[in-house]
Parts: C-alpha cells; sequence; structure tokens
C-alpha cells in the first residue's frame, strides 16, 4: 500500500494546539501491534496511567465491546477480549480523551455519536463483508475524525460553517471547509492519524471515506456504508434525520449478502444499545 500524502494544515494551523494523543494509548497501540505482545507488558503500561486505565476498565464492562462478563481487572479484560478488541477499547477512550473538549460541547457530541455509531456499524457487518470486525470499528470510529478536531480547535467557526452548511441543504462539506480552512475534515483527519501513527489502512480511510468507491469491498466501502446506516439511525454530524431504509443500506454492501436481509434489518437495535451503554460509561 503506497504511503498517503498528507497536506499541510493551511488556516487550521490550530489543529496543532490541541490535546496530543494519550502517550499510554500510543504506547500500548504499539505493544498491542507486535504477534508476540505479552499481556504482562500490556498491563504494566496501562496501569501506568490509573485515570485511563480505570475508564477503560468501565468501558470493558459496558455493551459497546459485547462482552458478556464482568471484567474485574484490565489482565482479566485481556483474559476475556484479547489484545485486538482491548485495543479497540483503548482507542476508543483515547479519541474521547484527545477530542472531548467542552467548547460548544452539544455540536462536539453530535459528531462523536456519528462516529461512534458509525464504528459500531463497521463492527457489526464487518465479518458478514469479509473484513476483520476490529479493523473496521477503528476505521469507523476515526472517519470523521478532522471534523472532530476542527471544531475542537475552532468551535464557533466550525459550529457556523456547519450551520451554513445545514442552512444551504449542503451533504458534502468539503468545498465549503477548504474555503475557510484551506483544508477539508478527511485531510485534517489523515494528518491527525499520520501524527497518531495510525496504520496506513486507517489513514487511508480517513483521507478517501467520501471518495467514489471502486474495485474490490474493502474499509472504505464498508465505512460509507455504515456511516450511510448511522445518518438513517438519527446520528448524523450535520443535516436532517434520514429514514432508515434497508434496502438504502444493502445497496452499499456486496450483492452477495442479498440472503441476509433480515441480519442487516436488525442491525438498529444493537447499534442502539451498544451506544447507549457507552455513553452512560464515558459520560
Amino acid at each position: 500500500m503506497a504511503a498517503l500524502t498528507v497536506p499541510g494544515l493551511g488556516r487550521a494551523y490550530a489543529i496543532n494546539t490541541l490535546p496530543p494523543f494519550p502517550a499510554v494509548a500510543q504506547k500500548l497501540m504499539a505493544i498491542m501491534g507486535r504477534e508476540d505482545a505479552p499481556f504482562g507488558e500490556i498491563v504494566k503500561t496501562i496501569r501506568t496511567d490509573a485515570a485511563f486505565s480505570a475508564q477503560a476498565l468501565r468501558l470493558a464492562n459496558s455493551a459497546l465491546i459485547g462482552s458478556r462478563a464482568q471484567i474485574g481487572s484490565i489482565l482479566h479484560a485481556l483474559a476475556i477480549m484479547g489484545t485486538e478488541r482491548l485495543k479497540v477499547l483503548v482507542i476508543t477512550v483515547a479519541v474521547r480523551t484527545c477530542l472531548g473538549s467542552k467548547a460548544n460541547a452539544a455540536t462536539l457530541e453530535k459528531c462523536w455519536r456519528h462516529n461512534l455509531a458509525t464504528a459500531l456499524f463497521s463492527d457489526e457487518m464487518a465479518q458478514a463483508c469479509g473484513l476483520n470486525p476490529n479493523d473496521a470499528y477503528t476505521a469507523g470510529l476515526m472517519h470523521d475524525i478532522g471534523r472532530m478536531a476542527l471544531l475542537a480547535a475552532y468551535p464557533n467557526e466550525y459550529a457556523a460553517l456547519l450551520a451554513e452548511a445545514d442552512s444551504k441543504g449542503l451533504a458534502d462539506i468539503r468545498e465549503l471547509e477548504r474555503s475557510r480552512f484551506d483544508v477539508d475534515h478527511c485531510q485534517t483527519g489523515a494528518f491527525l492519524a499520520a501524527k497518531w501513527n495510525f496504520p496506513l489502512k486507517n489513514q487511508q480511510v480517513v483521507a478517501h471515506h467520501h471518495d467514489p468507491l471502486s474495485g474490490p469491498y474493502d474499509l472504505c466501502s464498508l465505512v460509507q456504508a455504515s456511516c450511510k446506516g448511522a445518518r438513517m439511525m438519527g446520528f448524523q454530524s450535520h443535516g436532517s434525520a434520514e429514514t432508515w431504509n434497508t434496502r438504502d443500506l444493502m445497496n452499499l454492501l456486496p450483492s452477495s449478502l442479498e440472503a441476509r436481509w433480515e441480519f442487516f434489518d436488525s442491525i438498529p437495535e444493537k447499534i442502539a444499545e451498544r451506544l447507549n451503554a457507552a455513553e452512560c460509561m464515558l459520560g
């Protein structure tokens, strides 16, 4: 996979003043990226940040990650979930911590819920689409990270931009973003994903999730379908809510899945349960 060319920030230079991606999360991602990642090193690392560890443990006991057992420690979480699922949990807590600004909290929360709902859709649908659920969740959670970053760095200006987009009925606001900040949320997100050392496959989704689809069904294809699903459930970052229509979702999935209509029709109920559980834990 070719390296991603990431543009400069232009007038969006304040992105560099946002809180850094939590150091403990970066260390954990590096450790858990190794095939032979030792449980002891993972537990020792996460314990270096008591607040992060406590939040991760609370989330581990929610329906977000899908665990059915009561989890009493990070070591127990590892034993129950495995390293890949714990990595998903760590990324969720880290992104929330990094971009959880209280400025324009209502608008930021709306964008966060869209990202989280997209992640959950991706997770639920991934296996049927022949993709890794953990990769799919991370791609969905990260896809609009640039929008959240712009809103956190420029709370009033970006909230006004979203309001203008809504008043004009704009579904795609990248051109409007570039006119104000020189970069759009896809480019901003790609900048952050590279800065935070996310895998190239995640950087590609962040950068290209609005591009026309072509080639084999991949993470970007799935995130586009998941983004549509989130909007149809009312978890849109801007604009009006859409009406749920399973056919619209199926049109964005591989045609071989037509026989699994009932499975995809049941996904919204699962998403609502998992998202509500996460909100209760994350606050």
